[in-house]
């Protein structure tokens, strides 16, 4: 057995202790994939073996189709290899994925729990935006396995590169004089907020996948795949840096912006955003208008009250000459002024002058009626 294997065994062992007992006394289950490496010259040597506690047997095997040896296989080429030495360059295979995220070896107290938590909530606030940006263009990206470390290489097969990245913030290139990123995760806050600002348009200059012409240009790193954003006024950088897919970089991009092109810049999204505001009002004016209007008509709407009705019938009997008691000759006497309604003709012949007539009439054919009688 060499020092990989006896190293893995030391481990597993450990873990199984703790497992069996975490299980038996508080009820957690425990499920881990170990991985072992050793560099032996220029070749490294690499052993992983998958633990899970007795309540969680079987874990892995539901959740993946495949062998265990098979998942071992894929699951090391996204395990970074150990760093035992501070000047050593760190390596990471392609498809690097967000273990610090998942695990992060600062987890020793509630503190750094809860400061782990916010990478992880933060670095899904950066990966949402740079997917859906990328899916514009065609480049899809896993939020669960996304190729931090490998985004300029995703790019460039898909004939991409990033614009107007944010000035001052670690590149999946890494940087000189700083620590190596291995994640999204492993940016610190301020950075992780620039890149979701920039991609929200929330800045001057706001980051964005752009597609080449050409995009063997970009794959045979005669483009850039990365420009970062104009460096601010008063910055040491005249040009903004540029990176290539090979990994070199130069400081030709854009020129440095000034004061008064931010402050434009700056006050046009005012007035756009004002623009924006100004619309939703005017289409909330107009519904209100609307509803007002409609509001207002039946409102105004002429309602026939009892009276109305009453003379109106009290009209159309007389015109159809219709005498029957329960007709009424006029409308019951209101204490507000009568309307009269032009539609309807009006009969301004009182009924008490027609029943006089009538009777009258009547009268006078009863008297020549009894002068007719002999007595």
């Amino acid at each position: 057995m060499d020092d990989t294997s006896r190293g893995l065994d030391i481990v597993y062992k450990k873990l199984s202790a703790l497992g069996k007992k975490a299980h038996e006394k508080y009820g957690c289950n425990i499920f881990a994939v170990i991985v072992t490496d050793k560099q032996a010259g220029n070749r490294p040597s690499r052993r992983g073996t998958i633990y899970e506690s007795p309540g969680a047997d079987g874990f892995f095997e539901s959740r993946v189709k495949g062998a265990e040896d098979l998942l071992i296989k894929e699951l090391l080429g996204f395990v970074p290899f150990h760093q035992s030495h501070s000047n050593s360059k760190a390596t990471s295979s392609k498809g690097q994925s967000e273990i610090s995220d998942d695990n992060p070896s600062e987890s020793k107290n509630m503190v750094a729990l809860e400061s782990s938590l916010t990478k992880k909530t933060y670095a899904r606030l950066v990966k949402r935006p740079l997917i859906d940006n990328a899916a514009k263009f065609g480049l899809q990206l896993n939020e669960h396995a996304f190729p931090w470390k490998s985004l300029p290489e995703h790019c460039a097969k898909a004939g991409l590169y990033i614009d107007n990245y944010p000035h001052g913030v670690l590149s999946p290139f890494g940087d000189q004089g700083r620590s190596v990123i291995l994640s999204i995760a492993d940016l610190p806050k301020s950075e992780k907020q620039a890149i979701v600002d920039s991609l929200t348009t929330k800045t001057v200059h706001p980051m964005s996948f752009a597609k080449a012409q050409n995009p063997d240009d970009i794959k045979e790193s005669r483009l850039p795949v990365l420009i970062y954003e104009p460096p601010p006024p008063g910055s040491a950088q005249k040009r903004s840096k540029r990176f290539f897919l090979d990994g070199s970089f130069d400081f030709e991009g854009y020129l440095q912006a000034s004061v008064s092109l931010i402050q434009a810049e700056k006050s046009k999204q005012r007035v756009d955003d004002d623009n924006d505001n100004d619309e939703l009002n005017q289409g909330k004016n107009k519904k209100s208008d609307k509803k007002s209007r409609l509001d207002d008509k039946a409102d105004h709407r002429p309602i026939a009250s009892h009276d109305d009705e009453r003379e109106r019938e009290s009209i159309v009997r007389r015109l159809k000459g219709d005498r029957s008691k329960n007709s009424l000759a006029h409308p019951m006497p209101t204490s507000r002024k009568r309307k009269v309604d032009w539609s309807t003709p009006e009969l301004f012949t009182p009924e008490s002058v027609e029943e006089k007539k009538r009777l009258e009439k009547r009268k006078r054919l009863n008297e020549g009626f009894i002068e007719k009688v002999p007595r």
